[in-house]
């Protein structure tokens, strides 16, 4: 680990988040975000009735071409938290003006959580807040600018953001939800979301996408591929 991680995981470790500049790659996060904004500008509808955003974000759960960034940043993940970790499930979300999401904390699924801005179609901030656990009045702003992102314990930080005020009424921000549990942590169970294995479309092929490929390495993930031109399947690591 060097200097600059070691600086993360303390920081992380104290306050419980953790801002990181240049989270994803451009492509990768280009890529996703092209794809589910033109999604949520053809539909009218938010499918999953997510009540934490109440107005009408337009939210996808596990879709495989997210679930393989969530496996694909999990060293990362792990540098950052100085913690072994094991994915879970992934979310996917569009805003538009005058969302908010609701205060909460999340379900034992989301023990270490982050979620990164992909990416917006004009120049706003619209910052997370949190509450400091110990003392909940502590409240302060993150701003995540695009391809930023923000680390954070999901189940111990209350979290929200205040309503989203654009130039434009056609305006955005997508931004994707990853989520790991702590290998020696106390929701080991939630691994994949209580689900057999993860579903993952690759997009590209990364040195950590190599590793999992390759049965000999030690991630221990199980998944399959859901890309029909890729032939073998039912991976399953250790």
């Amino acid at each position: 680990m060097n200097l600059r991680n070691s600086a993360a995981v303390y920081y992380f470790q104290k306050k419980k988040y953790l801002p990181v500049d240049n989270f994803v790659d451009e492509d990768v996060a280009n890529h996703i975000k092209d794809q589910y904004v033109a999604l949520a500008k053809a539909d009218t509808e938010n499918n999953l009735n997510d009540t934490q955003c109440p107005i009408n974000s337009k939210a996808w759960y596990g879709q495989p071409k997210c679930e393989y960034v969530m496996v694909d940043c999990l060293p990362k993940m792990e540098e950052l938290t100085g913690l072994k970790l094991l994915p879970t499930y992934t979310y996917m979300r569009v805003y538009g003006p005058g969302e908010v999401l609701h205060q909460h904390q999340d379900r034992p699924s989301c023990e270490i959580s982050v979620t990164i801005n992909l990416g917006q179609s004009n120049d706003f901030d619209w910052p997370i807040w949190y509450a400091d656990p110990k003392d909940f009045t502590v409240r302060m702003p993150v701003s995540v600018p695009p391809l930023s992102a923000m680390i954070y314990r999901g189940c111990d930080v209350p979290h929200w953001r205040d309503e989203l005020i654009t130039p434009e009424t056609t305006d955005w921000q997508c931004q994707l939800f990853l989520h790991y549990v702590n290998r020696a942590g106390p929701y080991t169970q939630f691994a994949y979301d209580r689900k057999d294995k993860l579903f993952i479309e690759p997009i590209g092929t990364s040195e950590v996408y190599k590793a999992l490929s390759n049965k000999s390495n030690d991630f221990g993930i199980k998944f399959d591929v859901v890309k029909e031109e890729v032939e073998e399947k039912d991976n399953t690591l250790f």
